[in-house]
C-alpha cells in the first residue's frame, strides 16, 4: 500500500463488501488482513442525527497500532 490512508480505505471497502448502511449498523467488527498489516474495522454506535461511522486501526505484525481513523460512511 502506498500509504496508511489508502490501506484504511481498502480495509473499509473490503469490510463493507457492497452492503448498504442499514446492514452495516448491526455488523460486527472485523480484522482485515493484508501482507504486512491488519486493520481492525469497528462500527460506532451512532447518535441520532449523526452519520454512521467506523473506526479503523492499522496494526503491524507485532500488534502495534500504527494509525487510527474515524471514517463516516455514506450509501453510494
Amino acid at each position: 500500500m502506498a500509504n496508511l490512508s489508502q490501506l484504511i480505505q481498502a480495509a473499509i471497502t473490503a469490510w463493507r463488501d457492497g452492503r448498504p448502511l442499514a446492514a452495516l449498523r448491526a455488523a460486527p467488527a472485523a480484522v482485515i488482513e493484508f501482507d504486512e498489516f491488519e486493520v481492525l474495522v469497528t462500527p460506532q454506535a451512532g447518535a441520532p442525527g449523526r452519520p454512521f461511522a467506523v473506526t479503523a486501526a492499522v496494526l503491524n505484525g507485532d500488534g502495534e497500532t500504527l494509525a487510527e481513523a474515524r471514517v463516516e460512511m455514506t450509501d453510494g
